[in-house]
């Protein structure tokens, strides 16, 4: 059977990793809509941090792109308090359920690195849009876009190279 989102499965696993034993989706999707049937809590907010040997910010046919190069093939989600749950999902699901998961209620990122060659630390915060994963390279790509607020802490860079990079989403 597979999950409609990304969301879904994220929920399910959060909600397994809570309770104590080997459950299976079935069961996990089961006591996720006991929970939503019995008013109890509001779901997590899911946060994530992804890791890559570096990234790029480049400019294409659409705006700007920032390429994570070397990512892991786990992206670490973990839930606001006070739930407090942690557990990994694999980097590929970003792949193509983008705009499944959000809409046009794209997640900020904060993306932090060390300038290549200068070990320098940089740091920006950006709306993350359509990411695209490509196995074959193991690079992950988002559009990006900055906030008139955004921009004015930390602008983003073209061209600026980083090793040692990490998204965290919000």
């Amino acid at each position: 059977m597979q999950l409609r989102t990304l969301t879904t499965l994220l929920k399910l696993a959060l909600i397994a990793g809570a309770m104590a034993g080997d459950w299976s989706q079935p069961q996990c999707r089961k006591a996720a809509n006991k929970m939503d049937r019995k008013g109890c809590a509001a779901p997590p907010s899911l946060l994530g941090v992804q890791v890559a040997a570096s990234c790029t910010l480049q400019k294409d046919d659409s705006g700007t792109l920032l390429v994570l190069t070397g990512v892991a093939d786990t992206t670490t989600i973990f839930t606001d308090r006070p739930y407090r749950n942690a557990t990994t999902a694999p980097t590929t699901a970003f792949d193509g359920a983008w705009s499944q998961e959000f809409g046009a209620d794209n997640p900020n990122g904060v993306v932090t690195g060390l300038v290549a060659g200068q070990d320098t630390p940089a740091r920006f915060v950006v709306q993350l849009r359509a990411a695209t994963y490509d196995a074959a390279t193991g690079a992950l790509a988002y559009h990006v876009q900055q906030s008139a607020s955004q921009q004015a802490v930390a602008p983003l860079q073209l061209g600026v190279s980083m090793a040692s990079c990490s998204v965290f989403i919000e």
